[in-house]
């Protein structure tokens, strides 16, 4: 999943169906690169979203993650064919 700051962003919007924007957002992002999704993030000029790296990273410099199911397959599907290579 990406960052909860495109949903903060989203939420500043003046549209009437934030969540439904949220989702689709997400629905459209999914397995695409970081770039690809900024590109996606920024379709409508008069809705920009900021990006700073920095911002979600802890104290301590590391970045919160979300375990679970769904990240372990994505990121086993994303390195399967780099495997063979080890």
């Amino acid at each position: 999943m990406r960052s909860p700051s495109i949903h903060y962003t989203i939420k500043q919007f003046a549209i009437e169906d934030k969540d439904t924007t949220s989702k689709l957002y997400l629905t459209a992002v999914d397995g695409k690169s970081n770039s690809e999704a900024r590109d996606i993030a920024t379709d409508r000029p008069q809705q920009t979203h900021i990006w700073h790296w920095d911002l979600p990273r802890t104290r301590e410099g590391c970045y919160h993650v979300t375990g679970g199911v769904e990240p372990a397959v994505k990121q086993a599907m994303a390195f399967a064919p780099f495997v063979d290579l080890i």
